[in-house]
């Protein structure tokens, strides 16, 4: 039942389960091993997840979609049809179904790391007006969180494939991870969009939402939290992405006994996406060789941020997006090869102190030159650019 004046968050007065293809029985087994480190997760899970919003922060969003989602309206087609069958959204409705006023965000189509075009609520317009500006950005200040919010890094990784005598790598993937996870009722009326005439609300965390992210990684925590706990065995989780490191003789078990977890909680994967153990992995979009103890760039990468690179040389004016997603792609280069970092510092000081859209100058175009000429003055040694797993590095 919707209340239109809860007060406080849907978990903490308990008064309606919400539902998902989560096995809550499954969780609750678990409880007492999750509590120490995350004590509200299993009541979220069960009662839905808070988005944080401040109530009374003002939001203000025009009632259309962004362009993208027009364009490409099969996109968008596709995930209703998908997620209704699953009961992650709920429509469509001619007029608005909540006793509250509803604040529908514009639908977008963006383009993922992978190429593939995947549809996005975009809960970031307008500027200062829309609902991820009424989201605290500290996250000690969502309802029920509590410690500290962090990712992994492949320092992290590569000190585990360091600290054994045969590893092997096996990563498991999750499917539509968001739209596994319950949202809290209260939160409806801010998880809203417009398709086709009919309004339509969502029932998961969507992707778009600032919080999505925070409450993602800690069930995934909590998910590695219980297997070490069970097993012993190493596994890592980054939102979604779960890699495991193990010595060779273990490896196969410890990869069925953590899928045989996953299917207890009823956490579904991409069986595409899940890959055995083996020596030569590409986890998070570096590529680990576990005999030689190296990191390297795979190819397809490689080729994408060298056209990204030919593309901002050849029009010179880039938007703000633009220069933060090619800064992003150097960053991401930065792991295998430290030694180009120095080349993006210039850069960073244009993203922070120009309006834009912005013309680059020498100094950013003698930069970029320089990333160009190195990554492709051989691409066969460059697709399998390796250094010393042992150098310390963060994910960007």
């Amino acid at each position: 039942m919707f209340k239109a004046t809860a007060p406080a968050p849907n978990f903490v007065y308990k008064n309606c389960e919400v539902s998902s293809g989560l096995n809550v029985q499954a969780w609750d087994k678990y409880r007492d091993i999750i509590a120490p480190h995350d004590p509200t997760l299993v009541d979220q899970i069960r009662y839905g997840f808070c988005m944080g919003v401040d109530r009374n922060h003002q939001i203000s969003i025009p009632y259309t979609n962004h362009k993208s989602a027009v364009e490409h309206f099969d996109v968008i087609d596709e995930f209703i049809c998908k997620h209704y069958a699953s009961g992650a959204i709920a429509g469509p409705y001619k007029v608005n179904p909540l006793p509250v006023t509803i604040h529908p965000s514009p639908l977008q189509v963006a383009i993922s790391a992978s190429g593939k075009r995947r549809p996005v609520i975009d809960m970031s317009y307008p500027q200062g007006k829309s609902i991820n500006s009424a989201i605290p950005t500290k996250w000690n200040e969502i309802p029920g969180f509590t410690g500290v919010f962090s990712l992994p890094t492949h320092d992290q990784l590569c000190e585990r494939v360091l600290d054994l005598q045969d590893p092997v790598m096996a990563l498991t993937d999750l499917s539509a991870y968001y739209m596994q996870l319950p949202s809290d009722v209260q939160d409806y009326p801010y998880m809203v969009f417009s398709w086709r005439a009919g309004l339509w609300i969502h029932r998961r965390l969507p992707f778009g939402c600032r919080s999505a992210c925070l409450h993602a990684q800690r069930v995934s925590d909590a998910v590695c939290i219980v297997y070490r706990h069970l097993y012993s065995h190493h596994v890592t989780a980054y939102v979604d992405d779960f890699p495991q490191i193990n010595e060779r003789r273990a490896a196969g078990p410890a990869h069925s006994s953590f899928h045989a977890l996953l299917d207890e909680l009823g956490l579904a994967r991409t069986p595409e996406k899940c890959v055995v153990p083996g020596d030569d992995r590409v986890c998070l979009g570096i590529g680990y060789d576990m005999p030689g103890r190296t990191l390297y760039l795979p190819q397809q990468k490689l080729l994408h941020v060298l056209t990204v690179i030919s593309d901002a040389l050849s029009v010179r004016v880039l938007k703000e997006t633009q220069l933060q997603t090619l800064l992003g792609l150097l960053n991401h280069v930065g792991i295998v090869v430290p030694a180009g970092r120095p080349f993006n510092a210039y850069m960073y000081d244009v993203l922070n102190s120009v309006e834009f859209p912005v013309t680059l100058d020498s100094q950013v175009c003698l930069d970029l030159q320089m990333w160009h000429g190195f990554l492709s003055s051989d691409l066969t040694r460059c697709s399998a650019m390796k250094r010393h797993i042992d150098v310390p590095v963060d994910i960007d």
